[in-house]
């Protein structure tokens, strides 16, 4: 996906993130690393162009020094790279998990654990499993009815969706943790209390 579809992304996701939430910080935080992201390619596709460090400074209000500081070939680019690696993932994994959802629901179970699923949760999840995981939902809790609210964090190296699943009968929470690789490293379905 490229850098603007993902700015496009975060901001969509600020915008309809509640105010003074959790949601709203989270997606505020990936529009920024996202935004510092694409200065960084520009910076750097305007020096292929043979931009000045001091015209770069001046267009961002500080010296030249400081710009080469910033973005020069000093600067932290291993660690921004896992940074926005994240980010990416926390705009990504929401749809990835209705994803997953829509195939179980419509018995295309395979289809999902090889697509998304990391080779430790393919060894113990099996698509049987997880069908009967979804049979024992649609026996507890009625027909599966859509997607309620749902909300993504990075927790460490790992991102974490929860999705609400809405039932007949009542909700569910569909978490799922998601390693730096994009794939499934954990799946829970959790009961929504009232």
């Amino acid at each position: 996906m490229a850098n603007e579809d993902l700015l496009k992304l975060a901001i969509d996701a600020v915008v309809t993130a509640p105010a003074a939430s959790v949601h709203r910080i989270a997606a505020l935080d990936a529009l920024r690393v996202l935004a510092d992201s694409t200065l960084h390619v520009e910076v750097s596709k305007a020096r292929e162009e043979n931009v000045t460090w001091s015209a770069i400074g001046q267009s961002l209000g500080v010296t030249r020094q400081a710009a080469f500081q910033r973005f020069g070939t000093g600067n932290k680019e291993q660690e921004r790279k896992g940074e926005i690696m994240s980010k990416t993932l926390l705009l990504e994994v929401p749809e990835h998990a209705k994803k997953i959802v829509r195939a179980v629901a419509s018995s295309e179970t395979g289809d999902a654990i090889s697509t998304y699923f990391g080779a430790e949760a393919i060894a113990v999840l099996t698509p049987e499993k997880l069908d009967t995981v979804w049979a024992g939902l649609l026996a507890s809790f009625g027909k599966w009815e859509g997607f309620g609210e749902g909300s993504a964090l990075v927790l460490g190296e790992y991102v974490v969706d929860e999705t609400r699943l809405e039932f007949e009968a009542g909700a569910v929470t569909f978490r799922t943790s998601w390693s730096a690789d994009g794939k499934i490293a954990g799946l829970f379905f959790l009961p929504v209390a009232g």
